[in-house]
């Protein structure tokens, strides 16, 4: 019941914090845009690390996971998801087949989704290899950057500040406060 790393077939269409946002969170005039192409590198690697440190896709994006068997459903290895597209695996010939929705049942509410079983069905049989099972799914809080909680959408701006202000300095991160912060920040959006 092993998981591979899943892939992002489709990335999101924004982020969940605007370049205008971090440019008044840094203060920074709002029209002042001589440093959005450091600005926009720091907003990336702090969407980055926030979806990193707790194991979540923030803005709707289509992934694809592998897994090894049926049973690794039980527990899916990427949250937030608003939808499972479809479910494929290789039946015992090895010749790759999609799952009929009537089978199976998403549960996607909260940070640990899964796939059951509906009543009275079964997994069919499946070839063995470490991707056997391949499941397609939009991962995220929703469309855009007002779906994601608040506090993550601070934890993000927190990170790329603290990138931004001590870009010189050596002491990213280190040990400032900003970390911290940004831990009990996210605490309650952890997926492990």
């Amino acid at each position: 019941m092993n998981w591979l790393p899943h892939e992002v077939s489709a990335p999101p269409a924004g982020e969940p914090v605007s370049l205008a946002e971090l440019r008044v969170h840094v203060s920074l005039e709002a029209d002042d845009e001589s440093f959005d192409t450091e600005l926009g590198i720091y907003l990336k690697a702090a969407t980055s690390d926030v979806e990193e440190r707790t194991g979540t896709k923030l803005i709707a994006q289509t992934v694809v996971m592998r897994a090894d068997c049926f049973r690794a459903l039980r527990r899916l290895p990427v949250a937030p998801l608003l939808a499972i597209d479809s479910i494929a695996y290789l039946d015992p010939n090895g010749v790759e087949q999609t799952l009929d929705p009537s089978v199976y049942e998403p549960v996607l509410t909260g940070l640990h989704p899964l796939i059951r079983l509906k009543p009275s069905r079964a997994w069919p049989g499946t070839y063995c290899a470490p991707d056997a099972i391949r499941v397609t799914a939009t991962a995220g809080y929703g469309e855009d950057a007002t779906t994601v909680p608040h506090d993550i959408r601070a934890a993000i701006l927190l990170l790329a500040a603290d990138l931004f202000l001590n870009r010189e300095d050596g002491e990213v991160g280190g040990d400032s406060i900003i970390p911290t912060r940004v831990r009990a920040l996210l605490r309650n959006h952890r997926t492990f």
